[in-house]
């Protein structure tokens, strides 16, 4: 009976050393990953990390930014197709540096010069900050608010913005 309930224990442990639920959630801002899983994460590592997804679309696919494993619920989307983590207003977890509500001025003052700026063709703006991981990308609010940002594993003159 011992060595069983040992075994349960020790498989118990291991799972949960895998595998996380989704109310601890926790976004590096700086090392660019969440609860240690980075953009360049694979499909397989996303959904053993974090088994709550919301829906998932297969790399490569024309749909959904190349694909990707998705947390509707919390508010964070992992897009494997393109290395990058979208984490949005309404998100649910914790942030090492917290941007989501704040103005420009004050994401340039937490993250340092901007690398360049662009305007998609509904009218919202995002901005790039260079990160050792690839770089950080902002986007705002009509009232000028970050209301997302986009954590890429390439650098800022590599990224194919996926909206």
């Amino acid at each position: 009976m011992r060595k069983s309930a040992f075994i349960l224990s020790f498989l118990v442990i291991a799972n949960s050393s895998f595998s996380q639920d989704c109310t601890k959630i926790h976004v590096d801002v700086l090392k660019g990953t969440i609860n240690g899983l980075s953009p360049a994460g694979s499909q397989a590592e996303v959904k053993q990390k974090f088994p709550c997804f919301s829906n998932a679309t297969p790399d490569g696919s024309s749909a959904n930014c190349g694909g990707g494993v998705f947390f509707m619920d919390q508010q964070f989307y992992f897009y494997t197709g393109k290395d990058n983590i979208n984490i949005r207003k309404g998100f649910k977890g914790t942030c090492s540096i917290e941007l989501l509500g704040k103005t420009e001025k004050e994401a340039i003052a937490l993250l340092g010069k901007p690398e360049g700026d662009i305007t998609d063709d509904d009218g919202a703006r995002f901005v790039f900050f260079k990160q050792s991981y690839g770089c950080i990308v902002i986007g705002f609010d009509d009232a000028g608010m970050i209301d997302q940002f986009f954590m890429y594993a390439t650098p800022a003159d590599k990224v194919d913005l996926c909206v």
